[in-house]
């Protein structure tokens, strides 16, 4: 509260990592997500980048460390802990092998559900074939048990409806099986990016971005 440093610490391997989003947990602890180019890294498969998720405890020692990915590359974005005491995790990859279950066409976005050790329960890939890419840049796990996602898409095709521009904002609404019940495109001819979501009270959502 004073600001003083209570404890710090690094982690990832042998080459550069990054971390991009942290969530406190219900054990005390944190988990972590972002990216790492370090082979070395527990399940690194290549492609120059993979997706790596640590868990720590309250005092920042490691749990569990584990890349996710496939031999392309893969970027994690976003995590947020389910209901069942596991996570479900968001972002960007350009491969169709390992963790990732197909690619559509440039990168698409990547949904993993895991469990509280950091298994994957199932993987989805969605998008379409747009020169832009897809990506998903924040997901929760919502009231009825599914989940829904927020990002960016280009073009249309594949899983992806409609088209407004270069970029649209993306929202995706799955069940708890990660099957696609409902998708929205919004946004004008150019860029359009959303970053987060968050349900309501009401049956609605709350989507921001840029």
């Amino acid at each position: 509260s004073n600001g003083n440093i209570d404890w710090q610490k690094c982690y990832g391997g042998s080459d550069a990592d990054r971390a991009w989003i942290i969530k406190k947990t219900n054990d005390d602890g944190y988990i972590i997500g972002g990216i790492t180019y370090s082979n070395d890294v527990n399940g690194f498969h290549g492609g120059i980048i993979d997706g790596m998720i640590v868990k720590i405890d309250s005092i920042g020692n490691i749990q569990w460390q584990k890349a996710y990915g496939g031999t392309n590359q893969d970027f994690i974005r976003t995590i947020n802990l389910t209901n069942d005491g596991g996570y479900i995790v968001g972002g960007e990859s350009l491969s169709s092998d390992f963790d990732v279950e197909s690619n559509n066409g440039d990168s698409d976005a990547w949904i993993m559900k895991l469990d509280s050790l950091g298994n994957v329960a199932w993987k989805k890939s969605y998008g379409g074939p747009g020169t832009g890419g897809d990506g998903a840049r924040s997901i929760m796990q919502t009231k009825d048990g599914g989940y829904i996602f927020s990002g960016y898409s280009s073009g249309a095709g594949g899983d992806i409806i409609s088209n407004n521009g270069l970029l649209d904002y993306w929202i995706v609404k799955l069940n708890s099986s990660g099957n696609i019940t409902w998708q929205k495109n919004y946004g004008g001819s150019d860029y359009d990016m959303s970053s987060s979501i968050i349900e309501g009270s009401d049956n609605d959502y709350l989507v921001t971005g840029r």
